[in-house]
């Protein structure tokens, strides 16, 4: 009887000191996918600016860094050799908005040009035994040849000190193509709440669009599907690229597409956590005009926003804070244009006029503030 109380003393004690250990102002995400979550823009020399509330649990061992480890997160944040992207700026943002007791974590674990396969619990292995390119093989062994556990072991591992809050996850150039990657994605989802006892309510899905075609992306059909996730997810939510600046190769972010899609990922994700948004935080990258600019306006009368232009307009699109094109109207050569905003409870709003002659303007209007 004694040896049995001293063993049930013994792991109230255990599940104590685990507990206090738990700091529930230390919020953590996981950041999964391929290319553009790896980050392909070069760092700048003012991106090792960081505040020490955000911070990165190192999923690799390399020469600058210790698997299991945390630091702050300075870029790169995948590996050594890896560029900026959206990751980073989504935690800069949580940190600039959210209370200053609380610190932002993340576990970054993403492979160049992978399938959803990688991070599959049933199709994994199948899928590295038929890699051929050495530099994805180089990858993956990073992660012992198996990204997926090693995602799983560091969440583990930061569990014990924070608090999982989200997924980020922005991959399907690869295979997004049809309705068996939406089956994935439900199931990889599913994996890691299953393993991580992680409640689907408590720990939404956000999923980012590839370029897209208003960017003249190579991938951009992809997003047909991606844009689909909340069908077979209802806790998934779909991060917008509309407008975020794309590199040479019409594949990759630029710089400043990055900044601009992981500015997205945290006001929805602030937004899901019930933080009071500031319309001004939210910025809507658009391309620059290709011809000479004119003046754009718009006013609020109930329901409806009358847009008013100089130059007669070929089009206008309405795009809310997070970058979706919630408003579509091909025009011809209207100078004065009613746009019905019913149904519409977005925090702030962006009117995208083109012209005739090709030039394209924009302008905000702050519909309220507060949550979306």
């Amino acid at each position: 009887m004694k040896r049995k109380w001293l063993i049930a003393a013994g792991m109230l004690l255990s599940f104590a000191l685990t507990t206090h250990a738990q700091d529930k102002n230390f919020h953590i995400y996981l950041c999964i996918g391929q290319s553009n979550m790896v980050g392909a823009a070069k760092v700048q020399p003012a991106d090792s600016v960081v505040d020490a509330r955000f911070q990165s649990l190192n999923a690799v061992n390399d020469q600058d860094r210790t698997m299991g480890t945390w630091r702050k997160a300075v870029p790169p944040l995948c590996r050594r050799y890896a560029g900026i992207g959206p990751t980073d700026f989504f935690g800069r943002q949580m940190v600039k908005v959210l209370p200053e007791k609380v610190r932002v974590g993340v576990v970054h674990v993403a492979v160049n040009g992978c399938a959803s396969d990688l991070f599959h619990k049933n199709l994994y292995q199948d899928y590295v035994k038929n890699v051929t390119a050495d530099w994805m093989k180089k990858e993956i062994e990073y992660y012992n040849g198996n990204p997926r556990q090693r995602l799983l072991d560091m969440a583990r591992q930061a569990q014990k000190e924070g608090v999982i809050k989200g997924i980020l996850y922005h991959q399907g150039e690869t295979d997004a193509w049809n309705e068996g990657w939406l089956d994935k994605m439900k199931f990889i989802y599913q994996d890691i709440l299953s393993e991580l006892h992680l409640d689907a309510k408590q720990v939404p899905l956000l999923v980012g669009e590839v370029v897209g075609n208003d960017q003249h992306g190579v991938c951009a059909g992809a997003n047909k599907m991606i844009d689909r996730i909340q069908e077979v997810i209802p806790t998934a939510h779909v991060i917008s690229s509309y407008g975020c600046q794309v590199g040479p190769d019409n594949l990759h972010f630029a710089h400043e597409g990055y900044e601009e899609l992981g500015k997205r990922y945290a006001l929805k994700m602030l937004s899901l956590e019930g933080y009071q948004v500031d319309a001004s935080a939210a910025s809507i990258a658009t391309a620059k005009s290709e011809g000479a600019s004119f003046k754009l306006t718009a006013t609020l009368k109930g329901n409806k926003a009358i847009v008013t232009s100089d130059q007669p307009l070929k089009s206008l699109e309405v795009v809310s804070f997070s970058g979706h094109a919630v408003r579509q109207l091909t025009l011809k050569g209207e100078k004065k244009v009613e746009v019905n905003l019913k149904g519409l409870k977005e925090p702030v709003l962006v009117f995208v006029g083109i012209a005739e002659n090709g030039a394209k303007e924009t302008y905000k209007i702050y519909m309220e503030k507060g949550k979306q």
